[in-house]
């Protein structure tokens, strides 16, 4: 009933909803049965919308990118997807030695794009997508 009520108001903030899509489609592992819906997250702020929304429903959900370095049981996942896709993978410049990019931009367009702008440090970035990415370099350090 909850994940009915997450997934219409997922439609309201103009969130593509598929129901019962295929996860292996989505990783690059090709690994993973079918979500009980996926959310293709039009915005920063429907987001931050959804994921509160669950939490306050108590909906299982999970968050994703472009699904690199993720492996999903082929009986499936029980529970939403909310999939980081093109609606926000914006990049811009902060300043002269700060970008800003989007939890869904790839990693390979943020390179490009700081390489255009002569920028270095992007040099060991090695997962799909600048969410991830975040987490991985904080390990890192």
């Amino acid at each position: 009933m909850n994940t009915q009520k997450l997934l219409d108001l997922a439609s309201e903030l103009e969130c593509n909803v598929i129901y019962n899509e295929p996860l292996s489609k989505h990783t690059t592992f090709r690994t993973g049965g079918a979500c009980t819906a996926m959310v293709d997250i039009s915005s920063e702020e429907s987001l931050a919308k959804l994921v509160r929304a669950a939490h306050e429903w108590k909906v299982r959900y999970i968050v994703i990118g472009n699904g690199s370095n993720l492996l999903f049981d082929d009986r499936g996942y029980e529970g939403v997807v909310f999939l980081m896709g093109q609606s926000v993978d914006e990049i811009k410049m902060m300043n002269e030695n700060t970008i800003y990019a989007e939890a869904g931009c790839s990693l390979i367009k943020l390179c490009r794009f700081a390489l255009e702008h002569n920028l270095t440090g992007l040099e060991f970035a090695y997962t799909g997508n600048c969410g991830r990415c975040y987490i991985y370099e904080r390990r890192c350090l």
